[in-house]
Order: structure tokens, then sequence, then C-alpha cells
């Protein structure tokens, strides 16, 4: 007595009923949807890294805060994390 049953994915999928096979496609789309936004926000905290990274390097070299005050108020890429926080405590501090 020999039964032989296909265990491959596709087969599998294919004799699913509808609603499994629904439930399958849902969780797959909202798997790549998971993912896409996994990747999005690590280039976003990579990004905002090498922002700060480079912000730190200017703040800590000893130049005039003057100057950095007003090349981070001028500066054509958006301000973020620690670059922002530099340029309130600054405006602040002149005030």
């Amino acid at each position: 007595m020999t039964v032989t049953h296909d265990l491959s994915i596709l087969s599998l999928i294919s004799q699913a009923s509808v609603l499994v096979q629904l439930v399958m496609a849902l969780l797959a789309g909202l798997s790549l949807v998971s993912w896409y936004w996994i990747f999005r926000k690590w280039f976003a905290i990579r990004d905002a890294k090498k922002k700060t990274d480079l912000f730190e390097r200017d703040f800590w070299s000893g130049g005039d805060l003057n100057a950095l005050y007003q090349s981070a108020a001028t500066s054509r890429h958006e301000a973020a994390g620690m670059e922002r926080i530099f340029e309130a405590g600054y405006r602040e501090f002149t005030k």
C-alpha cells in the first residue's frame, strides 16, 4: 500500500480552499508591506546617523559656534537630530 502525496508549496496552495488561499495571499501581501517599511526605516536611521556624525565632527572641531549656526541655518538639507537641537539652543542663547 503506497500513498504518495505531493507536498510541494505550489501543490499545497493550489489544493487549499479559496478562503485559505485568500488568507495566505493577505499574509504574503502584508509581509511585503512590513518589509518595505522595515527597510525604509532602516535607511532613514542610517541617513540620520550619517548626518549626526557629520554635525558632531563639525561641532567638536572647535570652530566658531556662530559660523556653525549660520552654516546649519542656511544649509540646503533638512536639519536632523543634534543639528536641530543645536539650532534651537543657539537661537535661545543669542536672545
